[in-house]
C-alpha cells in the first residue's frame, strides 16, 4: 500500500515535458530520422519489422503514460483526450522553441513520434481530437513531421486537410510546404519521395474523386485540394521556365519538375485512372492559359518555327506534355485544346500551347488528323464572323502542325494553297472576306518569317476578279519584304527556304563583278558607277548573287581593307537591306569567336559532318535507344514517337538541294515501278531510302529478339515515310525488289519486318499514292482489277509459286503480313490485305504443310468425301508446326467466299514447274487427292440438285479437263517463266515429253482415277439425260470449248485446241469417245457426235498427211471401238446387243471415209489383231485382191456386190488403192500406167466414168494438198497435174464433177483450205496443151461452160475478198503467191476465149445466178455476145 501511495504521489507531481526531456537524454537516435530508424512499423515504404526497444526506452514510455493517466485522474477528463493534449502542447512547444539545437530536437520530435505510436497501438489516443489541436495551435507544421505522424497514424492526412479547409493561414503554409517539398530533387532522398507520393494522393483523391455525398464541407476540400495542387504545379511550371533559362547551369536543382510531378501520379498504384484523368485535364487547362501575357500573338508567329517545335522545344516541356497527354485519350486532348482556343473570356499562353500541338502530333495518333479537323473549325468561324484572333489561331496551328511533317497534315505550303489559292476555296467569295483576309496577311507581313512570305507570294490567294487589286497590294508589300531579306522569288516557283539557287556560272560572275567593284573603290573611293546600275536594272541578280558574294562570312581584319570600307560605303547609302548587313555581320562577329574561343562540341560536329553523316548517325543510333525504352510504362508510344521525330529534319537537310521543301508530300495519284529504268533514280534518294530501311528492319528485329513490341516502331516509321515525298519512288522501288527479286536472300526477320511496314503503309490509305508496274514492253499491265494497286496488293500480285523457293518466300511473305496486324488494326485487316495474299496462304499453307489440312478443312466446314483410308490418314493432322500462324488461322483470316475455287486452284497448280516443286511425286499425289476429296468434292455434292455425287464427279471431272486444256492452249508469245530445261510449262518438249515440265500430267492421273469414281456411281441402265441423249460427256465438254473459240474466228487457235484434245485423248480411257461407261452402247446419237467431231475437226485441224490422219488418232478411235466390243463380249451380254455395238461401230467406218482411209492406210499395224467389223475387211480384201498381194488371201471375202451403190466404200477404195500405189512410185508416166491397170481391175465393182471422175479429184486434191505443205518442191505437183490432165482430156466430164462440190472427198475427207484451191489446180490443168479438147467442149457444152464460170468466180473470191489465211502461206509475197496476178489475167483469158468461141444457144443456158456471181466482165461479154 505504502509502494503504491508514493508512486500516485509521484504521479500527481510529474510534469510531461520533463519526463519527455529525460526520456530523450537517454534514448540515442543518431540520425534522427523515424522512418531511418524504423520506429514506425506501418510506414509505406519500410515493412522491416519493429526494432526491439530497450529497457530505458521501455520504461522511459511507461513513464509518460502513467503521467497520462495520473493527469487524466486529476482533470476527470478521458485518457485519450489528455494525449492528445499533452502531445500537441509538446508539439507546439518544440516547434516554436528556435533556441534548442536540432540534435536535441530531432530527438524530442523523434521520441513523441514513437510515444503517439505506442498511443495508438493501445487505442488511447482521440485522433479527431489530436488533428484538430495541432491544426488549431500549430501554423506551420513542417510536411515531413505531418507525414511521419501520419505513418505512425497518429493522423490521416486527408482528415488533417478537411481540418484546415477553413484556416486560410495554415492552408497557405501547408501549400507553400508542399510545393518546397515537390521543387526539390529525388535522388537519394527515398524519404522526401515517399512524403511527395503519398500528399500527391491524399490531394489528388480528395479533390477528384466523384463526391458519395454533396455536403458542403465535401465540396470545400475538393475546392482546396485542386488549388493546392494548381498552385503546386504553377510554381513547379515557374522554376521549370527558370531552370530553362539557366540549362547550363548544374547546380539547376530539379530539371522536369512539372513532368516528374504527372508522372508520380499518373504511375500511382492506389490511383484509378478516371482520377488521373481529372486532374491532367484540369492541369493542362491551367497550363495553357498560364501567363498569356508572356507571349503575344506576333511574337509567337516569328518564333514558332525556330523555336517552339517538337524537335527544338526544351525537353522539360516536351516531357511535361507527354506525361499529361499519356492519361487521357486523344479525343480529350483535342477537347481541352479547342475549349482554350475558343474561349473568349481567357488567353492563352502561346508558348504553351503551340509546344502542346507539336507534342500532340507527334505523341498521339491521331493528333495531326484532329488538329486538321480543328484548324478548319476554325477558319470556317473566322470568315463566318470575321474574328481575326480565330484567324491568328488557324494559322499558328497549321504552321506548327506543318512543321511536325506528319502524314496526317500536309505542308504548310500545299495547306495554304489547298485553302486559298484554288478556285474552290469557301472562304474568299466576296469582297468583305477578301479584304478581311488581306488586311490579316498584311499584319503577318513584318513578323512572320521568310519562307511563309514565299509560300503566300508563290500561292497567291484566288479570289474574284474585282478584288485583284488587295491582292496586287500584298504582292507587293510580300515582295519588298523578300527583298529585305536578300531573296526576290518568282511567282507559282515551289521555293523553300533554300530558294535562290545559283548555277555555277552565275557565281562566276559574281565573284569576277565582286573583285573589280572593289578594285575600282580602291582607286577611286566611290562605289563604282557598275553597282548602281546593277542594282537599278539587274536587281534580282543584285540581291541574289552580288551582294551574298560580296557579304560572304570571314575574319574582319582590324585595319578596315578596301572590302570593308565598299560594304561600309554600300550600307551607308542603303544599298544593302539591313537584315541582310545584320546577319552579315554576326557571321563574321560568329566566325572569330569561334577562331579565338574554340567552338562547342555540337558545333563541331555540324561543321565537321554533313547532313548524309548526321543521318547516318542518327539512324545508327536508334536501335538502341529505342531498346533501351521501357516497354512497361505508358509513354512507351510517345518515347518512340521522340526518338523518330529528329529524323525527318535530318532527311529534309540531305535532300534540301536536291528538291524544294513544298514538294516533300507532292500529291499524285500513282508512282510507276520500272525495273528496267531502276538508274532514273537519283543516287541520294536511294542510299537514303536504304539507309531508312536498313535502319527499321535492324531495329524491328532487335525488339522481336527482346521480345518487345514493335507496333509503335512500325506505325511511326511508316507514317515518317508518308511524309517523304521524294523518297516515295525509291521507297517503293527498294521494297519491291527487295520482296519479288531478292527474297529468297532475305532471312525470316527481314520478311517480317518489311512486311508489317508495308501492312502500316497500306493502312494509311489515301496518304501514299498507289503503284503501277511497268512491263518490259513499256506498257501497263492490265486486268480485271484497276491497273494501280497499292504496294502490298502489287507485291503479293508479283511473288510467283511456279517452283519450290518461290512457294517458300510467298509462304513466307503471307504468313508475315497476317501476323502483322496489332489489336487496332484487327478489325481493318480484311480491307488491308489483298484477296490475291489470302487467296495464295490458303494454296500455299496447307500444300507445303500437311499437318495444317485438318485446320483447313475445318475453316471450310466440310466433311471429308470418300478416300481410301490410306489416303485420309496422308490428309494430315494438326501438329506443333502451325502454331506460328495459328493465331489466325484460315477461318479467321480467310473467309470461305474468298478462298480459292477449284477452277482457281487448278489454274495455279498447273502453272508449277514439276521439275523444281518441292513436293517429291507421291507427296504431290497426296495433296492432290486431298485437295480433291477433302475440300472440293464434298462442296459440289453439297451444291449439286439433291446432292447427287455422280453430278459432282461429273463437274470436277469437266473441271479438271478444261483446266488441262486451257493451260496447254496458253499463247506461246504471253510471257511464262520456263523451267530450267528451258521447256514452257503445258508445251511440248524437253525430256517431260508433251506435257511439258508442268503438272498436266499429274491431273490428267487424278482425271482418269476420278472417272474411274465417276463410273461406279452410275447405274447400269440409267437413260442418259435428255437434252444431250446418248451424246458422251467427253465430247459434248470438247464441242463446248470448239464453239466458243469458233465464235473468236480464229482458226489457229482452233487447230491448236483440236490437237490438245487429242494428246489429252490418249491419257484418258478411249470409250470416253463413244459413251461415258463401258457397259453402255453407243446410240445413233452418240456415233451421229462422233462423226461429226471427226469430219469437222479432225479432218480440218489433225491430218499430218494428204488424205490420213495420225496413226496415234487413229489408235485412239479404234480402241474405244474395240473396248465396247470387248466389254460387251465379256460381260455376257446377249448375241443382239453385241451386233448393236457392232452395227454402231460400222456406221462410224462408212460415215467417216477418212477415219477408214486412215485405218487402211495403218492395216500392217491395227489389222493383225482380231478384227469383228466386216466392212473394214472387205475393203482390205477388196484392195488387196485389185493389186494381188497373195499375204492377204487368209482374210475374208467380201459381198462384192454390197460395194456397187455405196459412193463412201468408192472412195475409201480409190484412195487407198492410189495411195498403195504411189508408195510404189511416184513417176508419172509409171503413175499413168498403174492408174490404166486400176481403172480396169475396179470396173469389176464400179462404173468406169465414176472411177475417172475419182481419180481426177483425186489428184486436184493432191495437188491442192501439196500446193500448201510444199510449194517449193514442183515436181510432185507437176506430175499431180500431167496425170490429172490426162483423165480429162479423155473425160470432160471430170471437171464438171470436180467443181459441183458435193464429193465425198470434198465434204468428209479434205480440208476445207486445200478445197478452196480446186479452182487453182483446175485453170493450171486447163493452161496444159493437153486439155485443149476440154476448152473445145465447153463452147458446145452448157454445163461444162458454167462450171469454168463458176470456178473463175471462185478464184477471184480467193484472190480478192478472202484470202487463205494460214500460217503457212503468211510469208508468200509476189511471184511466190499462190494466186498471182499474171495467173489470173491467163484464167481470164482462157475463160474469154471460150466464152467468145461459144454459140450463143450455149450462152443463153448461163442462168441469171451464174452471171451475178461471175465476173462482172465475163458477165458483160456473155451479155453483149446474146
Amino acid at each position: 500500500m505504502m509502494e503504491q501511495a508514493v508512486f500516485n504521489l509521484i504521479d500527481r507531481n510529474q510534469n510531461f515535458e520533463e519526463l519527455l526531456r529525460e526520456a530523450t537524454e537517454g534514448v540515442d537516435f543518431d540520425n534522427g530520422s523515424i522512418a531511418d530508424n524504423q520506429l514506425i512499423p506501418h510506414s509505406t515504404h519500410h515493412s522491416a519489422p519493429v526494432t526491439t526497444q530497450t529497457s530505458l526506452q521501455h520504461l522511459s514510455i511507461e513513464a509518460c503514460l502513467s503521467c497520462i493517466q495520473a493527469q487524466s485522474h486529476i482533470t476527470g477528463l478521458p485518457i485519450s483526450t489528455v494525449a492528445a493534449n499533452e502531445c500537441v502542447k509538446e508539439l507546439s512547444h518544440l516547434l516554436q522553441d528556435h533556441q534548442r539545437n536540432d540534435n536535441e530536437q530531432q530527438k524530442r520530435f523523434a521520441f513523441l513520434v514513437l510515444l503517439l505510436n505506442k498511443l495508438v497501438s493501445e487505442q488511447t489516443l482521440s485522433r479527431t481530437y489530436f488533428i484538430e489541436q495541432l491544426s488549431s495551435k500549430v501554423q506551420d507544421l513542417p510536411l515531413e513531421l505531418l507525414w511521419q505522424l501520419h505513418a505512425c497514424s497518429a493522423i490521416r492526412l486527408d482528415q488533417y486537410i478537411e481540418c484546415i479547409v477553413d484556416r486560410p493561414m495554415v492552408l497557405k503554409k501547408f501549400a507553400k510546404n508542399f510545393s518546397e517539398i515537390c521543387s526539390r530533387p529525388d535522388e537519394g532522398h527515398n524519404e522526401r519521395k515517399t512524403i511527395k507520393r503519398d500528399v500527391l494522393e491524399v490531394l489528388v483523391r480528395c479533390g477528384y474523386s466523384r463526391p458519395v455525398n454533396t455536403l458542403e464541407l465535401n465540396q470545400r476540400l475538393a475546392e482546396r485540394s485542386q488549388m493546392i495542387l494548381d498552385d503546386t504545379v504553377l510554381d513547379l511550371l515557374k522554376l521549370q521556365e527558370q531552370c530553362m533559362t539557366k540549362r547550363d547551369d548544374e547546380q539547376s536543382p530539379v530539371a522536369h519538375p512539372v513532368a516528374e510531378l504527372c508522372q508520380a501520379i499518373r504511375c500511382h498504384p492506389f490511383l484509378d485512372k478516371d482520377i488521373i484523368s481529372r486532374f491532367t485535364l484540369r492541369q493542362l487547362r491551367n497550363i495553357l492559359c498560364s501567363h498569356p501575357e508572356e507571349f503575344q500573338v506576333t511574337e509567337a508567329i516569328a518564333k514558332q518555327h525556330g523555336e517552339w517545335t517538337y524537335s527544338k522545344a526544351p525537353q522539360s516541356m516536351t516531357s511535361m506534355f507527354t506525361q499529361l497527354l499519356l492519361a487521357n485519350t486523344d479525343k480529350q486532348i483535342y477537347t481541352v485544346l479547342q475549349q482554350a482556343l475558343q474561349d473568349d473570356t481567357a488567353k492563352v499562353n502561346w508558348h504553351h500551347t503551340l509546344v502542346l500541338v507539336s507534342v500532340f502530333c507527334v505523341c498521339c495518333k491521331e493528333g495531326s488528323s484532329l488538329i486538321c479537323g480543328l484548324v478548319s473549325s476554325l477558319l470556317s468561324e473566322s470568315f463566318e464572323s470575321c474574328r481575326v484572333s480565330y484567324l491568328y489561331t488557324a494559322f499558328l496551328l497549321a504552321r506548327q502542325a506543318s512543321a511536325e511533317r506528319s502524314c496526317d497534315f500536309p505542308s504548310y505550303n500545299q495547306w495554304f494553297k489547298n485553302q486559298f489559292a484554288t478556285g474552290s476555296s469557301p472562304y474568299l467569295v466576296s469582297t468583305k472576306t477578301v479584304t478581311f483576309f488581306m488586311d490579316f496577311l498584311n499584319s503577318l507581313v513584318p513578323h512572320e518569317p521568310v519562307h511563309y512570305l514565299k509560300t503566300h507570294y508563290q500561292h497567291r490567294p484566288s479570289v474574284p476578279p474585282k478584288c485583284q487589286e488587295l491582292i496586287t497590294d500584298y504582292v507587293a508589300l510580300a515582295r519588298t519584304r523578300i527583298a529585305d531579306f536578300g531573296d526576290i522569288p518568282q511567282a507559282g516557283s515551289c521555293g523553300g527556304p533554300s530558294m535562290g539557287q545559283t548555277s555555277q556560272t552565275e557565281n562566276q560572275e559574281a565573284a569576277e563583278d565582286v573583285e573589280k567593284s572593289v578594285t575600282a573603290f580602291k582607286k577611286t573611293g566611290l562605289i563604282p558607277q557598275k553597282v548602281l546600275q546593277l542594282r537599278t536594272f539587274r536587281r534580282p541578280y543584285y540581291l541574289r548573287q552580288f551582294l551574298p558574294t560580296l557579304l560572304s562570312t570571314r575574319m574582319l581584319p582590324e585595319v578596315p581593307d578596301s572590302k570593308m570600307n565598299l560594304i561600309d560605303a554600300l550600307k551607308s547609302a542603303e544599298k544593302i537591306p539591313l537584315p541582310m548587313y545584320q546577319r552579315y555581320t554576326a557571321a563574321c562577329k560568329q566566325e572569330l569567336n569561334m577562331l579565338l574561343e574554340g567552338v562547342s562540341i555540337e558545333d563541331m560536329e555540324d561543321m565537321t559532318f554533313d547532313p548524309m553523316d548526321r543521318l547516318t548517325e542518327c539512324l545508327d543510333t536508334l536501335p538502341q535507344q529505342l531498346t533501351a525504352v521501357d516497354v512497361s510504362e505508358a509513354s512507351y508510344y510517345a518515347e518512340t514517337a521522340e526518338k523518330l521525330s529528329l529524323i525527318p529534319g535530318k532527311v529534309s537537310a540531305v535532300l534540301e538541294d536536291l528538291a524544294p521543301r513544298d514538294s516533300q508530300n507532292p500529291s499524285v495519284d500513282f508512282i510507276v515501278i520500272d525495273i528496267l529504268e531502276m538508274n532514273s533514280i537519283m543516287p541520294i534518294l536511294m542510299k537514303v531510302t536504304d539507309l531508312l530501311l536498313g535502319c527499321y528492319c535492324k531495329t524491328y528485329t532487335l525488339l522481336v529478339s527482346s521480345q518487345r513490341p514493335c507496333t509503335a516502331l512500325t506505325e511511326q516509321f511508316s507514317s515518317l515515310l508518308a511524309t517523304q515525298g521524294s523518297l516515295h519512288h525509291p521507297l517503293y522501288h527498294r521494297l519491291f525488289t527487295l520482296i519479288c527479286h531478292q527474297g529468297d536472300s532475305l532471312s525470316g526477320g527481314h520478311v517480317r519486318s518489311l512486311s508489317s511496314l508495308l501492312v502500316h503503309m497500306s493502312a494509311l490509305g489515301k496518304r501514299l499514292p498507289h503503284v503501277k508496274l511497268q512491263t518490259q514492253h513499256g506498257k501497263l499491265k492490265e486486268g480485271e482489277e484497276p491497273d494501280h494497286f497499292t504496294l502490298l496488293n502489287l507485291i503479293t500480285r508479283e511473288l510467283q509459286h511456279r517452283s519450290g523457293p518461290a512457294m517458300e518466300l510467298t509462304l513466307r511473305f503471307c504468313t508475315a503480313v497476317l501476323e502483322s496486324f496489332p489489336g487496332d488494326l484487327k478489325a481493318k485487316r480484311d480491307d488491308i490485305v489483298p484477296l490475291s495474299l489470302k487467296q495464295k496462304f490458303c494454296y500455299l499453307q496447307p500444300r507445303l504443310h500437311p499437318e495444317t489440312r485438318t485446320e483447313f478443312i475445318s475453316a471450310l466446314g466440310s466433311q471429308r468425301g470418300s478416300l481410301p483410308t490410306n489416303m485420309a490418314e496422308n490428309a494430315g493432322t494438326s501438329s506443333s508446326k502451325s502454331e506460328s500462324w495459328s493465331s489466325f488461322g484460315f477461318k479467321d483470316c480467310v473467309p470461305r467466299k474468298q478462298q480459292l475455287d477449284l477452277d482457281e486452284w487448278l489454274k495455279v497448280e498447273l502453272r508449277v514447274h514439276s521439275c523444281q516443286d518441292c513436293l517429291t511425286e507421291s507427296q504431290r499425289k497426296n495433296y492432290h487427292h486431298w485437295v480433291l476429296y477433302h475440300c472440293h468434292l464434298p462442296q459440289l455434292i453439297q451444291s449439286s440438285e439433291g446432292q447427287n455425287p455422280s453430278s459432282a464427279y461429273r463437274t470436277a471431272c469437266a473441271k479438271i479437263l478444261n483446266a488441262v486444256l486451257d493451260n496447254h492452249s496458253e499463247p506461246s508469245g504471253r510471257s511464262v517463266q520456263l523451267c530450267p530445261h528451258g521447256v514452257r510449262h503445258g508445251q511440248p518438249g524437253g525430256e517431260s515429253g508433251r506435257m511439258g515440265c508442268g503438272l498436266g500430267r499429274d491431273l490428267i492421273q487424278i482425271l482418269q482415277e476420278l472417272l474411274l469414281v465417276w463410273s461406279t456411281t452410275l447405274q447400269e441402265g440409267t437413260a442418259p439425260p435428255s437434252e444431250d441423249e446418248g451424246c458422251s460427256w467427253l465430247l459434248r465438254e470438247w464441242e463446248t470449248r470448239l464453239e466458243k473459240l469458233s465464235g473468236q474466228g480464229t482458226g489457229l487457235a482452233m487447230a491448236l485446241e483440236v490437237s490438245n484434245q487429242m494428246m489429252v485423248m490418249q491419257s484418258l480411257q478411249p470409250h470416253l469417245l463413244f459413251v461415258d461407261c463401258l457397259w453402255q452402247i453407243p446410240s445413233r446419237s452418240a456415233v451421229k457426235h462422233l462423226t461429226s467431231y471427226i469430219n469437222t475437226h479432225l479432218k480440218e485441224h489433225v491430218q499430218d498427211g494428204f488424205c490420213s490422219f495420225p496413226f496415234e488418232v487413229v489408235t485412239v478411235i479404234f480402241q474405244g471401238a474395240m473396248q465396247l466390243y470387248t466389254q460387251a463380249q465379256r460381260s455376257g451380254a446377249s448375241a443382239g446387243r453385241v451386233d448393236e455395238v457392232v452395227s454402231a461401230i460400222e456406221d462410224l467406218l462408212v460415215e467417216c471415209p477418212l477415219f477408214t482411209v486412215s485405218f487402211l492406210s495403218h492395216w500392217d499395224v491395227l489389222g493383225h489383231q482380231t478384227n469383228p467389223f466386216s466392212i473394214l475387211n472387205q475393203l482390205n480384201t477388196i484392195i488387196h485382191k485389185v493389186w494381188g498381194d497373195e499375204t492377204q488371201t487368209s482374210c475374208p471375202q467380201a459381198d462384192d456386190g454390197a460395194l456397187h451403190q455405196a459412193a463412201p466404200e468408192t472412195w475409201i477404195l480409190i484412195i487407198s488403192s492410189m495411195k498403195l500405189l504411189q508408195c510404189r512410185g511416184r513417176n508419172a508416166d509409171h503413175l499413168s500406167s498403174l492408174q490404166e491397170n486400176l481403172i480396169c481391175k475396179l470396173k469389176e465393182f464400179f462404173l468406169e466414168p465414176e472411177i475417172r471422175q475419182c481419180l481426177f479429184e483425186y489428184h486436184v486434191a493432191e495437188a491442192a494438198w501439196l500446193l500448201l505443205s510444199n510449194a517449193d518442191d514442183s515436181t510432185e505437183i507437176e506430175d499431180c497435174l500431167k496425170v490429172a490432165s490426162s483423165l480429162l482430156s479423155k473425160t470432160p466430164s471430170c471437171l464438171k464433177a470436180c467443181t459441183a462440190g458435193d464429193s465425198v472427198l470434198e465434204r468428209d475427207i479434205l480440208p476445207s483450205l486445200v478445197t478452196r484451191l480446186y479452182p487453182v489446180i483446175c485453170f493450171r490443168i486447163l493452161l496444159q496443151s493437153e486439155c485443149q479438147c476440154v476448152l473445145r467442149q465447153a463452147r458446145t457444152d452448157p454445163q461444162l461452160l458454167i462450171a469454168l464460170l463458176n470456178m473463175y468466180a471462185s478464184l477471184m473470191t480467193l484472190h480478192c475478198h478472202q484470202p487463205i489465211t494460214d500460217q503457212r502461206l503468211d510469208s508468200r509475197s509476189g511471184d511466190q503467191q499462190i494466186v498471182n496476178f499474171e495467173f489470173l489475167q491467163s484464167s481470164l483469158a482462157l475463160v474469154q476465149g471460150v466464152i467468145q468461141q461459144s454459140s450463143r444457144q450455149n450462152l443463153a443456158t448461163v442462168d441469171v445466178a451464174t452471171l451475178a456471181d461471175t465476173d462482172p466482165e465475163l458477165a458483160n461479154m456473155i451479155l453483149q455476145r446474146l
